[in-house]
């Protein structure tokens, strides 16, 4: 018993000033709040984050590993640029691993796990008839966390969230450089309902559909990536 209540209070412990600085900066960096391109300094980094110089540091070889930055010796760290090509590739290792993913969720996932995609599902759904890009990539970014979890293999989950991070960071890029009215019809039309019937699937256990469904929104994707 002792044991187990042991485990569950290193569970709950806090979080580090390194963990603290880490989760802070990479959301910064995914939804482009350092600018893609500009070099920034580590007290300058510190100082947005509001936390010391030790544990930014830290954090900014982790988002180096993920490739978010660029240390630059003498220099500072440079964040890193939005590559089209770049993301085009990571589609092209990312499509087979979500089809794993799919599979796993239709298999694993738990009774909750469903109700809670169902629920995103919705949210999906009133952001396209709002028309609220902001939205819409909010929600997709929970129902990618989601997914992850649900499939019930740390190694795929630790893999995939990194290439979820990597891939809204582009399409956060792509939004803002895209016309309103463009961008707006990107969740609107064939990409959104093909989206939106894709996390249907994987809420009834249907992974052939899943499957299929999962292979048509990467076709999109890499259509959209590539203009």
């Amino acid at each position: 018993m002792s044991h187990h209540r042991g485990a569950r209070e290193s569970l709950d412990k806090a979080p580090t000033q390194t963990e603290l600085a880490y989760r802070h900066l990479r959301e910064a960096l995914v939804t482009l709040e350092p600018p893609p391109g500009q070099i920034f300094s580590e007290v300058e980094l510190a100082a947005f984050v509001g936390l010391g110089p030790t544990p930014v540091r830290e954090a900014i070889a982790q988002l180096a590993r993920e490739e978010l930055v660029e240390p630059r010796r003498n220099i500072g760290v440079l964040v890193t640029p939005i590559d089209a090509s770049k993301q085009l590739r990571l589609l092209d290792v990312r499509r087979p691993l979500e089809i794993l993913l799919a599979r796993r969720c239709c298999e694993k996932a738990s009774t909750q796990e469903r109700r809670q995609m169902l629920a995103y599902a919705q949210r999906i759904e009133e952001a396209s008839a709002s028309e609220n890009l902001k939205g819409f990539l909010e929600v997709n970014r929970d129902i990618q966390h989601l997914k992850a979890r649900a499939a019930h293999n740390q190694p795929l989950q630790q893999t995939m969230d990194l290439f979820f991070r990597l891939s809204r960071r582009f399409w956060i890029a792509h939004v803002a450089a895209v016309p309103h009215s463009i961008a707006r019809s990107h969740i609107s039309c064939q990409h959104f309902e093909s989206y939106r019937s894709s996390r249907r699937a994987l809420c009834r256990g249907s992974i052939r559909r899943a499957h299929r469904l999962f292979g048509v929104v990467y076709a999109q994707c890499c259509r959209c990536g590539a203009r």
